[in-house]
């Protein structure tokens, strides 16, 4: 479980798209804090809902940790346009 509402959005975007690539053979990783759902606005009830529904392990590690676990299933790069305003991804 990675806690990224410290990021920025496009750094949380970046670990939406690690999220969907490591996580298609099995759950691994998990992100709570994330803002653009409804509004931007997070939603606080995610963290409980992984304790109460997923019936896995799991531990919070830093997005750096996240990373740094994750690196060897990955290749490439995530590329956005910083130019582009954040509400025309919605």
């Amino acid at each position: 479980m990675v806690d990224v509402e410290a990021l920025s959005v496009g750094e949380q975007w970046t670990f939406a798209a690690l999220q969907g690539i490591v996580n298609r053979e099995r759950p691994t990783l998990y992100l709570v804090g994330v803002r653009g759902a409804q509004d931007f606005e997070v939603d606080p009830s995610a963290e409980r809902w992984l304790a109460d529904v997923i019936d896995v392990p799991h531990e919070k590690v830093s997005p750096d940790g996240a990373l740094d676990r994750q690196l060897d299933r990955t290749e490439g790069m995530v590329v956005w346009d910083p130019k582009v305003p954040t509400r025309a991804y919605r």
